[in-house]
């Protein structure tokens, strides 16, 4: 659903958009602001339109979540990455006029720990050791799809072991 832009929205984001180097990571960082998106990992300009004598901008993001709670055993405090979207509208003078924000829902975050929780129950989840060197072959005989880890940082990560 779309939601009309308020003022303060209207003057930081505006067209034109720098679609490259340094120009577009300040546009992106000022869209962060407007939106209040400033925990999201990742944030980037994926495609635009035209529709109607406007333009649509689209942006995905990435934040990061963090999955606790008992039933999640050794993996309880990792971190998982789940995706969201903006849509920016501008009229033909390149003012914002609406949007649409898709941001990561608590029932997607429920869903991704309930996910965690039955690949658990069935042993696809290998726990490896800080530093460990993760050898995808490996995991793929042991039928583990995933594995939890801590990185350099010291923060606990579910990754997936390989896309089929």
């Amino acid at each position: 659903m779309s939601t009309p832009a308020d003022a303060k929205m209207k003057e930081m984001v505006r067209l034109p958009i720098p679609l490259q180097g340094a120009g577009l990571v300040s546009y992106v960082e000022t869209v962060k602001q407007a939106f209040g998106l400033g925990d999201v990992s990742g944030m980037t300009l994926t495609d635009q339109a035209f529709v109607k004598g406007d333009t649509l901008v689209y942006f995905s993001f990435t934040k990061e979540v963090t999955l606790a709670g008992k039933e999640l055993g050794e993996a309880s405090g990792a971190l998982t990455s789940l995706v969201g979207n903006l849509t920016l509208r501008f009229d033909g003078k390149g003012e914002l006029g609406s949007f649409t924000l898709e941001d990561v829902s608590k029932e997607e975050i429920e869903s991704q720990k309930a996910s965690l929780v039955a690949l658990i129950g069935k042993n696809q989840v290998y726990f490896a050791e800080p530093g460990e060197a993760i050898d995808i072959s490996k995991l793929i005989s042991m039928d583990r799809d995933f594995y939890v880890q801590v990185d350099e940082q010291g923060k606990k990560r579910v990754h997936r072991a390989f896309t089929s």
